[in-house]
């Protein structure tokens, strides 16, 4: 699995899957991992239906991370672990303990007005809808 997945590990996540775990410890503001994929643009669709798991990088523009990218298995929580640091930079939001889901909020990174998502994170703090927030400057 290379270098990008030293101390990483992905299994199964409660209510959502596969998840990123962490093997070892990091500390808040250590990178994770970076977002490496297919670059994409497209306009924002009211039309708008389930996408790739892509993360924005600028206004009409996406990185859907390649399948052997560890990113691709990052799971939201309206509580996470993690945040995005530089655009495609994954980096702790507090420490991180082994056996942790590697989590980020996802409403932080998107900006596309129609997209949303009906959350199952499990957190005390669950929103239950995920809208954008992210705003890049156009």
């Amino acid at each position: 699995m290379g270098s990008a997945w030293a101390g990483l590990d992905v299994r199964p996540a409660d209510r959502k899957g596969k998840g990123l775990f962490a093997k070892r410890r990091y500390h808040a503001g250590e990178l994770i991992c970076t977002v490496e994929g297919t670059l994409w643009e497209s306009y924002y669709d009211p039309d708008y239906t389930d996408g790739p798991a892509s993360y924005a990088i600028g206004h009409g523009k996406w990185i859907e991370p390649h399948a052997d990218n560890p990113s691709r298995f990052v799971n939201h929580s309206c509580e996470p672990t993690a945040r995005m640091g530089e655009v495609t930079k994954i980096v702790a939001l507090r420490d991180i303990q082994p056996g942790e889901e590697i989590t980020i909020d996802y409403a932080t990174t998107e900006e596309d007005p129609y997209w949303f998502l009906e959350c199952r994170c499990g957190s005390p703090r669950c929103r239950g809808k995920i809208t954008a927030t992210l705003v890049f400057p156009k």
